[in-house]
């Protein structure tokens, strides 16, 4: 048994292996635009499909201030971390991304500017989502923050916007269809005045899903996220 796992009820234990997905409201989760993803491994340096549109490649990834890898080992949010991908859409480049975790107030400045973010100072994620040229780019700038429940641990919450628009970001330990929470991050969701609007699955392969009506500007935007977010989480072994 996976020792992710925080509760774990005993339907679980009598029906064997089953491969998990994060848990989503069904109506959204039914309606929604699904795009799988392909190409995550074990491998940091990975290069993914989001669906048949959209993909992420040319992955670099930066050494720590100390001049450790950054990514021997599990991933901590209290460690720096730092890398780029680019994002093309149907071929034509759509982003460059430049992501950082647990970064300094200098490095998490320079990727978001001035969009802060309330911290308990346990770790923060930024990314600038930058088109091919330079003009309007997207930011993400996320913080660890308690759940309000002991038994599990911070949650990565904030913001993706372009200035104008805002996307409220949250992540989520559950799991669909089990009384269960898992002691990593299953996913985050993607939220527009209130509505959810997309969500980034890191169960698995994972998935990217979006509202049918989300625009396509948003979209792109969403993706350029979830990749982010999908190369901070390489792929976990399967919950049996």
């Amino acid at each position: 048994m996976s020792p992710r796992l925080l509760s774990l009820s005993l339907p679980l234990l009598l029906t064997g292996c089953t491969l998990t997905r994060m848990a989503l409201p069904t109506d959204f989760e039914k309606s929604a635009v699904t795009l799988p993803v392909q190409g995550r491994s074990f491998n940091v340096a990975q290069n993914l499909s989001l669906g048949t549109a959209y993909t992420v490649d040319d992955v670099h990834r930066a050494m720590s201030d100390s001049g450790t890898s950054n990514f021997s080992g599990p991933m901590q949010a209290t460690t720096n971390q730092s890398w780029t991908f680019k994002l093309s859409q149907q071929g034509q480049p759509l982003y460059e991304v430049q992501c950082a975790v647990g970064t300094n107030s200098r490095v998490h400045e320079t990727l978001v500017g001035e969009l802060t973010i309330p911290s308990q100072g346990q770790g923060s994620f930024s990314a600038a989502l930058v088109p091919p040229g330079g003009g309007l780019s997207w930011r993400l700038a996320l913080s660890l923050r308690p759940t309000g429940d002991a038994l599990e641990p911070s949650l990565f919450q904030g913001v993706l916007t372009d200035g104008t628009r805002r996307l409220d970001v949250a992540g989520t330990h559950r799991i669909a269809d089990r009384d269960t929470r898992l002691n990593e991050t299953t996913g985050y969701t993607f939220t527009l005045g209130g509505a959810l609007v997309a969500a980034v699955d890191l169960e698995n392969q994972g998935r990217v899903l979006w509202a049918a009506s989300l625009p396509d500007d948003l979209r792109g935007a969403v993706a350029g996220a979830a990749g982010a977010l999908l190369l901070y989480r390489p792929l976990q072994p399967a919950l049996h």
